[in-house]
């Protein structure tokens, strides 16, 4: 019982490591600005704050750092208007 416990364990810490470590170039970046935007009222979510971060989102899971940057840029920008 005890080694079927431990495999358990084992498993699950080895699920969470590897989902953790896809995590993209800019996804912390991409956490604090959906924080930003939950936090501010809701006129302030702009359709083109949204685009970029959508943007920024696919640029994030392929990696694009580069791309990903310029779309949180973007939104920061477009957030800020």
């Amino acid at each position: 019982m005890r080694i079927q416990q431990s495999l358990i364990v084992c498993a699950a810490a080895l699920v969470v490591s590897t989902s953790t470590s896809y995590a993209g170039p800019c996804s912390k970046k991409i956490a604090r600005f959906r924080t930003e935007v939950e936090r501010r009222a809701p006129e302030h979510r702009s359709k083109e704050a949204m685009a970029a971060m959508d943007r920024a989102s696919a640029a994030d899971r392929t990696f694009d750092k580069t791309a990903c940057e310029a779309a949180i840029s973007d939104a920061w920008q477009a957030l800020r208007k």
